[in-house]
Order: C-alpha cells, then structure tokens, then sequence
C-alpha cells in the first residue's frame, strides 16, 4: 500500500466537514490557547501543501481533534512531496533548457495582490533583456500562481533567473529597491506598483472577512499583512544554498558584517549536524542575539521558514533546527 501524503490527507478531512483553512486554522489555535500548547503556529496551508518540513505530533493531535480523526492517522505519513517517485516541486522547476517556473499558491485574499507583484516581472524583463526574445506569462489554477520565464537563449535565462532572485530580495525588503536596475523610470513603478499592492490587499482581505463572517480576524494589521505576502513572494522567489542565507535575506546586511558574523557562522555550522543538547544552545544563543539586534528577527525567520519549498529547507536544517525555532516563544 502507497504511503499518503499528510497534506493531502489533512485537506481531504477538512473538505469532508466542509470548512476552510481559515477555519481549520483559528480552531486548532484556539484550541491550543485554551490547553495552554505553544507549539500550534505552523499555517495550515502550508501543511496541506508540503511546505511546512516539520510538524509535531502535537500539532498533529490538535489539528485531529477539529478534525475529529483518531491522531494516529497522520503521525507516520509522508510531509515531504519530494520523496514522492511522481510528486516533484511547484518550486524552483526547470521544465526545460529554455524554460522556468516558480508557482505559489495564495490564501484567497493575498491571490490578487500576489499575481500583481508577480506579472511586474515581466515589466523588469522588458527594461532589462529589452534586446532578447524573453517571453514571461501568469498562469493560473485555483489559488495557485505560476511565473513562468521563456527564452531560446539558455545564457538569457540563466542571468533571468539570477535578476528574479534579485527581485525576490527586493520584494521581500532584503535588498534596496534600487538595486534591481538603473532605469529609474522602472524603480518608481515598482515602488507604486507595491504601495498599490498594499492597499488592495487591504481591501481584499477585509472584503473576504466580511463575506467569512470573521471579520473579527483583522486583527492582523495591514504592515503583517503586506510583510506576510512579500515574504511569502520573495522566499518563493530566491535560491538558499545555506540556512544562514535565509537569514541574512532577514537581517540588514551591514549588522550581519559587523557584529553578528559569529552568531552566524555558529549557525552555519551546525545547521545540518545531528542534535545534541550543546548544539541546541549554541544555536538557540545565537538566534537570539540576532533577536536582540534585529528586534522581530525570529518571528520573520520562522514565517520565511514556512514559505520555502520542503524540498529545499530539507537541504539547508535538520529538522531539530526547524523544530527548535518553532518552539522559541516570538
């Protein structure tokens, strides 16, 4: 018998008693308020769709109890797609020498504003490989989006997807605005283009309470909202080689030369070891001298965690990393 995915699973439960992932979501979460847990913070999106590369059994046990599933029933099944013979990643794909992808998938209220950031792109390409026969296209199915880059020219493609990293950074406000081109006129679209982006967000998500009936959730403001979907673009957008890359795309790059460079090289080194209690510390000391000069640093780091594809954070941490980070209070 084929092992299931847990993600699939998970989503065929909701969907058999006809609730959300909105719902699925506040539930367990006020589920483990009322019992005190401290470890229900992974999105249940990112669960269903395979990005979450650790879940606990204990966030497990929450979810089975909305549910109503016997616990057990997700324990031992499979969390990353990737060791599916047929499964592959929405991430990162090459379909071809002279093609690339890079899909997200939004909650409802982020899908517009996301397909805009994403489709300004194709506004870079233009100013940038003006002289190139690029062609950069929006596919789209459901909540899933698909950036999907074009050319005869591998070269051209290889330096596009370099420029789409870069992109990525800037999104995410790892990089300054102006680093991603000279053309000035482009800039200042890009900078209305993501103002813009965040006022329909607002609306959108207002909107999509409104018709929820929970319109009490905007709890969230409108800056976590806007920083939510740029992080969820941009880590979507940019290649890790490291765990301590994650980071730095987090941390303004002038700390990170002065005075965090040992924190990080702690980091570096043991990110893919095996546990062991020293090297618990070490890393949980570390992280949080990165805290204390980039207050919000650990609350980012874990929501960009859950915004890389499985398939690459399984390269860059142990799980007793991933598991280490979600379990320090934000």
């Amino acid at each position: 018998m084929n092992k299931q995915l847990l993600g699939h699973t998970i989503k065929a439960d909701r969907k058999s008693i006809r609730i959300t992932q909105y719902d699925l979501q506040k539930k367990v979460e006020d589920l483990a308020r009322k019992e005190r847990n401290l470890v229900a913070t992974r999105l249940i999106s990112n669960i269903e769709r395979g990005i979450a590369r650790v879940v606990l059994k204990s966030e497990l046990s929450l979810i089975a109890r909305v549910l109503d599933q016997n616990p057990e029933k997700y324990f031992d099944l499979e969390i990353n797609p990737m060791n599916f013979v047929n499964a592959g990643s929405d991430q990162h794909n090459v379909n071809s020498s002279n093609c690339f992808d890079r899909s997200i998938e939004f909650n409802p209220e982020y899908r517009q504003a996301g397909v805009s950031i994403l489709s300004f792109f194709a506004e870079v390409v233009k100013s940038e490989y003006s002289d190139q026969n690029v062609r950069v296209g929006i596919l789209q199915e459901g909540n899933k989006v698909t950036l999907r880059v074009e050319t005869p020219e591998g070269e051209v493609l290889k330096e596009i997807d370099k420029t789409l990293e870069k992109y990525g950074l800037v999104v995410m406000g790892s990089a300054p605005i102006e680093s991603l081109s000279e053309n000035r006129e482009l800039i200042r679209d890009l900078k209305t283009k993501l103002e813009v982006t965040s006022l329909e967000l607002r609306l959108r998500r207002e909107n999509h309470l409104e018709q929820s009936k929970q319109y009490e959730g905007r709890v969230l403001n409108l800056e976590e909202q806007v920083k939510h979907l740029h992080e969820m673009i941009g880590s979507n957008l940019v290649h890790y080689t490291h765990f301590t890359d994650i980071i730095k795309s987090i941390v303004a790059d002038d700390k990170i030369a002065k005075s965090l460079q040992t924190a990080l090289d702690t980091i570096d080194k043991l990110a893919i070891s095996d546990y062991t209690e020293d090297a618990a510390k070490k890393i949980e000391s570390s992280l949080n001298q990165i805290e204390k000069e980039s207050p919000g640093f650990v609350r980012r780091l874990i929501r960009t965690i859950e915004a890389v594809p499985a398939s690459v954070l399984s390269n860059l941490a142990s799980p007793w990393i991933q598991s280490l980070l979600i379990s320090i209070p934000k």
